[in-house]
Parts: structure tokens; C-alpha cells; sequence
């Protein structure tokens, strides 16, 4: 029974920080999440979308 118990806890352990990566939670405190302000083709597709709507 403990064997299993063992079992489940490590499967459960090994999912949880399956979608962990250091290099990109690393880059997140350093950076933030990335937003781009200063897209250089900010004026084209404001005007794209203007025209659409």
C-alpha cells in the first residue's frame, strides 16, 4: 500500500512541475510578461482596423 501511496504522490509531483521552465520564469521577473509598446506598425493596423470597423 505504501508503494502505490509513493506512486500517486510522485506522478502527482511530476505533473505539477511539468509546465515549469526556468529559462522563461526567469525572463518573467526580469522582463515582465514582453508587451511591445513601441510596435513599428502600430499606424498601419490602427488604420486597418479603423477601416474595418
Amino acid at each position: 500500500m505504501r508503494f502505490f501511496a509513493r506512486l500517486i504522490l510522485c506522478a502527482g509531483m511530476a505533473v505539477a512541475v511539468a509546465g515549469c521552465d526556468p529559462v522563461t520564469d526567469r525572463q518573467y521577473v526580469r522582463e515582465g510578461v514582453g508587451v511591445e509598446l513601441g510596435y513599428s506598425r502600430l499606424n498601419e493596423v490602427t488604420a486597418s482596423q479603423e477601416d474595418y470597423t
